[in-house]
């Protein structure tokens, strides 16, 4: 079924943040769309039902489906304050959102996955440009929101689930926008230690031995023990502790 813009903004509060949105029926990039479309706005949501050309991080290929994924981006001018941890904020929102939802246990996997049982269920990519001397803030999120088990690849079943294949029901995908937009709304101007100590208890591997692929793919063996003020991972290998804000970890 088509988003239906008259349903998700029913269901928002009576903030100003998430009412300026655009609805595209089929499109390559809804960060793309972003770029194209956010002119004089503080703030602009575009939504579409299907997505042909989606990126995940690392140049990855983020790959949803027709009406039953949400896939969505959030265009917002940098104030300075509100990109502080901007990718802790979002993974704490998308929790926050669909536990409120579904009522699932939901955790996170540094930088900004969404897991559920340690299967990912959600996925942010954030970018950023500058356009007439303002910085804009990008943040590209896709959520698998009513996919049937047959929807997910072969390959992909032991790593990817959907809210639909752990509870067996349907979800309104404009409802769990609106939950996603009005958390997002509250998290950005939290201080940085609220938002560190929030996203540590969502963390699924805090404390744990694991395998990293650093920013040039180079395999390190250590433990991870949280994220500084900067949302740098923390981790301790051979006795040594090195701070990263990119990579890639292996559960």
């Amino acid at each position: 079924m088509k988003f239906n813009l008259a349903d998700y903004l029913s269901t928002l509060d009576n903030q100003v943040f998430g009412k300026q949105i655009l609805y595209i029926p089929e499109t390559k990039s809804t960060n793309d769309d972003i770029w194209n479309h956010f002119v004089d706005n503080d703030h602009l949501i575009v939504v579409t039902d299907k997505q042909t050309a989606g990126r995940g991080q690392r140049g990855n290929r983020w790959i949803s489906k027709e009406y039953q994924s949400l896939t969505f981006s959030i265009g917002l001018l940098d104030d300075k304050k509100n990109s502080d941890l901007l990718s802790l904020k979002c993974a704490i929102a998308i929790s926050n959102a669909i536990k409120k939802i579904t009522g699932i246990p939901v955790s996170t996997k540094w930088p900004n996955d969404i897991l559920i049982k340690n299967k990912k269920v959600a996925g942010i990519l954030i970018e950023s440009k500058v356009n007439n001397n303002r910085r804009i803030l990008n943040m590209g999120i896709g959520i698998n929101v009513n996919l049937n088990i047959d929807d997910i690849d072969r390959e992909l079943k032991d790593k990817m689930t959907s809210l639909k294949v752990e509870t067996r029901q349907d979800f309104s995908r404009e409802l769990i926008l609106s939950e996603c937009i009005k958390s997002i709304d509250s998290l950005l101007y939290k201080n940085n230690q609220f938002i560190i100590t929030e996203w540590t208890k969502l963390c699924a591997h805090n404390n744990s031995e694991l395998i990293f692929h650093d920013f040039n793919n180079k395999i390190i063996k250590g433990k991870f023990m949280g994220v500084d003020k900067k949302g740098r991972a923390i981790i301790v290998s051979n006795g040594e502790t090195n701070y990263y804000f990119n990579g890639v970890i292996k559960l």
